[in-house]
């Protein structure tokens, strides 16, 4: 893994320097821990200094059935491929500010990629089928993991160093949180938040 240090320096991190980021979420008032009824909350690492990963595209498809999945989570910058394996054309577009677009209809068996470079959620339409969405969650760094139903998260290849550990959902207010990340790490992370919906990503 490289870091970007400057437009002409690269720092090199070896594989073992690299820490694994446990926590969970608790209530900010009470301390409490927190349990979810749907694993849909994402952690994300915001880390400005490593190089930018390119994952492969995610895939949402569109069929008889609507679309799947429900919700997508990608990195800022990423691609998605949008696949109609309907036997009818669709026309997809989206209008959340930085990340909006309006794809020409496409055929059955065709696929159409939209990268997207805002953070935050971009909720997709049909213009045909006014009744069917699906949402992408675009979060600010490749390094981020899913909530489970305990509320817990761990996030993998971490150099050490300061971050900005954000919380990311459908329906919960932006959190954030600095933190430090040291070699041997082992106490898990608290984060502290606000306020629940009943249900998760309903």
């Amino acid at each position: 893994m490289d870091i970007q240090t400057s437009p002409s320096t690269r720092l090199r991190v070896d594989r073992q320097d690299l820490v694994s980021l446990r926590g969970h979420l608790v209530h900010s008032a009470t301390g409490g821990r927190i349990a979810l009824d749907e694993p849909v909350f994402v952690v994300a690492v915001s880390d400005l200094k490593q190089e930018a990963s390119r994952p492969k595209p995610s895939v949402i498809t569109r069929d008889e059935q609507g679309f799947s999945p429900k919700l997508c989570v990608v990195p800022v910058g990423a691609r998605v491929r949008f696949d109609n394996r309907d036997q009818i054309f669709h026309s997809f577009f989206a209008t959340a500010a930085g990340n909006e677009f309006d794809l020409e209809p496409l055929d059955p068996g065709n696929s159409a990629f939209i990268r997207f470079q805002q953070p935050g959620l971009v909720h997709v339409y049909c213009r045909l089928h006014s009744g069917h969405r699906t949402s992408i969650l675009v979060v600010p760094s490749a390094r981020y993991a899913r909530v489970d139903q305990e509320g817990r998260f761990r996030i993998d290849g971490l150099a050490p160093g300061r971050y900005a550990l954000e919380l990311w959902s459908q329906d919960m207010p932006h959190t954030k949180m600095d933190i430090l990340v040291k070699r041997g790490q082992v106490r898990p992370i608290e984060f502290a938040v606000e306020s629940l919906p009943a249900k998760a990503g309903r």
